[in-house]
């Protein structure tokens, strides 16, 4: 099977449900290199080679949609978004499974991460394909964790994800089985006012 054909039966799901209550505003909609930090994600993840991409709505819901209404993807919105990662995780592989029951993996990543590019998330994903790894997951930062690939035996674990917790308790309960990959792009993420300060002061920079 070619490189090609095996990244189009990975699916993913971009997390865009959070409320961004410590940042005060939809972090979502924040704007960086001229593009917002959804548009960024999904654009990199289409770039990356993978056709069908589901966004998990919550919190600000409307008006994130709305940023979205030109972008190739399909939308679902998590109600019960306040309950935690775990929950929009399950959101979303619910839809992709009543959807594409046959899928053989499933990326999953975030849109406070604004240097995961294409080229990142296609390093991530071909390790996972030449690997014989159940999961692929991005290293940074003396961690790891998303954006990560998981295949479809794991598919089970990541629905039972309890709502306050996310993909990385799947990927410790897997770890004997997971590629780390590193990613030195997923180490800043964005969640206060002066993360993203810092983020356009050391962009304009340079």
């Amino acid at each position: 099977m070619s490189l090609n054909s095996e990244k189009s039966s990975i699916v993913a799901i971009v997390l865009a449900a959070g409320e961004s209550r410590r940042m005060g505003e939809a972090k979502q909609l924040l704007r960086f290199r001229g593009e917002s930090f959804i548009r960024r994600s999904i654009d990199a993840v289409i770039d990356a080679g993978i056709e069908y991409v589901l966004v998990v709505l919550g919190a600000n819901a409307v008006e994130v949609s709305d940023e979205l209404a030109v972008c190739p993807v399909k939308t679902i919105v998590n109600e019960n978004w306040s309950r935690g990662m775990g929950g929009s995780i399950a959101c979303g592989m619910n839809a992709v499974l009543k959807n594409s029951p046959d899928i053989g993996a499933v990326l999953i990543t975030v849109c406070d991460q604004p240097f995961v590019d294409a080229k990142a998330l296609r390093r991530l994903i071909n390790e996972f394909i030449g690997s014989n790894a159940k999961i692929a997951a991005a290293q940074y930062a003396e961690t790891f964790g998303v954006p990560a690939v998981f295949s479809s035996d794991i598919f089970a674990d990541l629905l039972a994800i309890p709502e306050d917790r996310g993909a990385k308790t799947t990927i410790k309960k897997h770890l004997r089985e997971t590629k780390l990959v590193s990613l030195p792009e997923g180490a800043v993420d964005v969640d206060l006012p002066d993360d993203y300060r810092v983020l356009l002061e050391a962009d304009f920079l340079g």
